[in-house]
């Protein structure tokens, strides 16, 4: 009986003992996860930051470029200039005008004639070409007996 007490108390100890092992053993492996969860947080932050400030960058870029676009094709208001600006303004259009090509428009005039009649023009007809007769087909020859070498005339 003393040596089964000796077990029962030697299981006891081992249960207690692999507890202490285990709560060592994970509580070392718990900070490592968190550690290392907490610097992965830390490196995706610095991550999207970093993104944040390129997105807001190029937006900022291509504002100003809509706004200088915008800026340079507002329309013209030749009744607020000057007479010097609207000279000025008739010499940069002069200038366009004789170094831009004439453009040839497509215009439809309108007028009180009646439209020309559209007759369809005449197709000279063509003789059919000559067919040669039908030849008579070949006349395939049957052997009236059965070859031995040939495994379909058996059946």
């Amino acid at each position: 009986m003393s040596n089964f007490k000796n077990f029962l108390r030697d299981v006891g100890y081992f249960g207690v003992g692999a507890a202490a092992v285990i709560v060592e053993v994970g509580g070392k492996a718990v900070k490592a996860l968190v550690s290392k969860g907490e610097k992965t947080l830390q490196d995706n932050q610095e991550t999207v930051d970093e993104l944040k400030r390129k997105t807001r960058e190029l937006g900022d870029r291509m504002k100003a470029t809509v706004e200088k676009a915008t800026a340079k094709a507002a329309p013209v208001d030749a009744a607020a200039m000057t007479p010097e600006e609207r000279a000025e303004l008739r010499r940069q259009l002069d200038e366009a005008d004789q170094a831009a090509e004439p453009v040839e428009a497509d215009v439809i005039y309108h007028t009180e004639e009646p439209a020309p009649e559209v007759t369809e023009p005449e197709v000279p007809e063509v003789a059919e070409p000559e067919v040669p007769a039908p030849s008579e087909p070949p006349i395939l020859e049957v052997p009236e007996e059965d070859d031995p070498r040939d495994p379909f005339t058996r059946y």
